[in-house]
């Protein structure tokens, strides 16, 4: 029994994908990702003679590196984002519990703050 898992990439070229196994002369090609599986199982099996059946394979795909670039940038703003959400709920959480310690009600909070009852209830738990 083969424990192999071939490493493929995949290339997306005009309206394809250029299919390259590790460890395999040559390359195929799939037109959209529903062809890739039995591309990339046929591919295998003409190279090896491997059972369609136990073969196993991980995709990559190699993106352009614009395409790169803005999924980077994407993922430095969710970061900031996620950074920036916290520290706003840190405030909010000031806010409250401020409002609280002079004697106002969660609902009276709530309703200074623009917020529901129960958010502020969250706030003041911390």
């Amino acid at each position: 029994m083969n424990h192999t898992v071939w490493q493929v990439t995949a290339t997306p070229d005009a309206n394809y994908f250029v299919l390259e196994v590790d460890g395999l002369p040559g390359a195929t090609q799939s037109r959209g990702l529903k062809r890739i599986d039995p591309m990339v199982r046929d591919f295998i099996f003409e190279h090896t003679g491997e059972a369609q059946g136990q073969m196993k394979y991980e995709v990559h795909f190699r993106l352009p590196a614009e395409v790169t670039r803005a999924l980077d940038e994407a993922k430095e703003m969710r970061l900031i984002a996620d950074k920036t959400r916290k520290e706003a709920a840190q405030a909010s959480t000031r806010a409250a519990k401020i409002l609280r310690s002079q004697g106002f009600t969660v609902r009276d909070i709530g309703a200074m703050l623009g917020i529901s009852f129960q958010r502020v209830q969250q706030f003041l738990s911390h």
